[in-house]
């Protein structure tokens, strides 16, 4: 299996986590489980370009993608969660309440379709 391969299976394997307990994962973490340094620019463009093909793998799936469950320090996604759903033709709203209201309905969907508690 190519390197970029493995690490699509492993990004996808802790965002599938999250979302079947039903919780968030932030950068931070999901880079320590990855064992990738958080704050390293060529690790995190891999990442980042991982995840954008991620994205475009639930939506030609039929899925809600599961980079919802991946949040800031905060507990919202940074702007990079709005661009890949942009670049997948889904519709992003200006006003920012409204952005973080549309990542809300995205990440209930998410946990709907891999719940695994009852």
């Amino acid at each position: 299996m190519e390197p970029k391969h493995l690490l699509a299976v492993q990004i996808y394997s802790e965002l599938v986590k999250a979302a079947m307990l039903e919780t968030t994962i932030t950068w931070a973490e999901l880079t320590n489980k990855l064992s990738i340094p958080a704050h390293g620019a060529i690790q995190l463009t891999i990442v980042n370009n991982t995840l954008s093909d991620l994205c475009a793998f639930d939506i030609k799936n039929g899925r809600t993608p599961l980079s919802a469950v991946l949040v800031r320090p905060e507990k919202v996604p940074g702007k990079g969660y709005y661009t890949m759903l942009i670049n997948n033709g889904i519709e992003v709203p200006e006003e920012e309440k409204r952005k973080v209201d549309l990542w809300k309905k995205q990440l209930e969907k998410v946990y709907q379709e891999w719940s695994i508690q009852s």
